[in-house]
């Protein structure tokens, strides 16, 4: 979507982006941007060189925020 309100989502451990899949689909219907992301160690991502900790995945928020351009958004997230 391309709508006024951009919306985050961040999977919890364990877990893929496709785990939005349902809640994705019905938000689609109302027009907001959406962005998920595979988190590190997890989906189509590797670890990296520096393993996971709180500041890496700070560091992948800040790009994704950075790569999209994005001023204001909902951030919806659980367990990590």
């Amino acid at each position: 979507g391309q709508g006024a309100q951009t919306i985050i989502f961040a999977h919890g451990y364990g877990f893929d982006m496709s785990e939005w899949n349902l809640i994705w689909a019905e938000l689609l219907k109302e027009d907001f941007t959406l962005i998920a992301f595979d988190q590190m160690g997890h989906g189509k991502t590797s670890i990296g060189k520096n393993g996971i900790s709180s500041s890496a995945m700070s560091a992948d928020y800040k790009t994704i925020l950075e790569f999209y351009d994005v001023k204001n958004a909902v951030l919806v997230a659980h367990s990590m």
